[in-house]
Parts: C-alpha cells; structure tokens; sequence
C-alpha cells in the first residue's frame, strides 16, 4: 500500500492502520475474486485455462494495489467523516472498529463492484496469474485502473 493523502483532510493514521493490514486485505481481493471466477465456471459448467491455474497460493501484490488503494482511500474518505472518529480514549478500542469496519466495506465494495462489473473478478485472476511483463496481465491491470478510477474519482 502506498500512504499518500488522496483527498483533503485525508488521515495519515488510518492510512497506516490499513497500511498494517494490506497483506490480509491484497490476500483477501484475491481469494474473492478466485472464488467468484470458480463459481462462474461451476455454473457454467466449463473449465478455463485461467480457472486450471488457479487458486494461487502465492502473487505479486503490486498487481493489484492499485484496486485495494483506491478503495481503501474511499473508505477513509467516509470513514473520517463520522463524528465519533477516535472520540473517546479507548484509542484500541476504535483502532480495532476502525479495522472491522474497513474489512467489512471491502468484502461489500468487492461484491457491488463484481456484481454490476463481473469481469471485475477475471481481471484480478488474470493480473495474478499473469502478472506484468506478461500482457495479459498489464491490459488487466489497466482495465482494472480504468474501473476503479471512474468508480473513486
């Protein structure tokens, strides 16, 4: 992840505590979008070549950081809105809220985002499975640029 201020007011700590979870958040926008590229073909009742190749136990996170920082930003564009942000002085105790919160809007943003784009789900597998310099992987990474740019802008 990169920490950067994204909007004005944008919050270098909550950034930080994203920063501190990006492996478990990148493993996550993963896992999903493999699941949800297997479930295609189960109902389709087909096998690609992409979904032979997967699950991936391992990838390059740059593939997709991109996507996570985008949406991670977003998140804290609404998050630093809320009026109770770090307001008492349990500091963990919103530390630990600020977290569970961020993780549940990922998985929602993820699904809405697949929902009404489902090649969302296919341009992540492929980044993963053919990550850059391969051009399949660099076209889906620009693709998946495009959708999260028009989405977050």
């Amino acid at each position: 992840m990169i920490v950067g201020s994204n909007f004005p007011s944008d919050s270098e700590r909550l950034a930080m505590l994203q920063h501190d979870v990006y492996g478990k958040s990148i493993a996550l926008i993963v896992a999903q979008s493999q699941e949800q590229y297997r479930k295609a073909e189960a109902i389709l009742g087909i096998r690609t070549e992409l979904g032979k190749r997967l699950p991936v136990d391992s990838f390059d996170h740059r593939t997709v950081q991109y996507v996570h920082d985008q949406i991670a930003a977003q998140f804290r564009y609404l998050y630093i809105n809320k009026p109770r942000l770090f307001a008492t002085h349990e500091a963990d105790e919103e530390t630990k809220l600020f977290l569970k919160e961020w993780n549940d809007y990922l998985l929602r943003e993820l699904q809405t985002i697949g929902d009404s784009l489902p090649q969302f789900y296919r341009l992540i597998c492929v980044t993963v499975v053919f990550p850059n310099p391969d051009n399949k992987g660099i076209e889906a990474e620009r693709a998946l640029s495009e959708i999260v740019s028009a989405r977050y802008r």
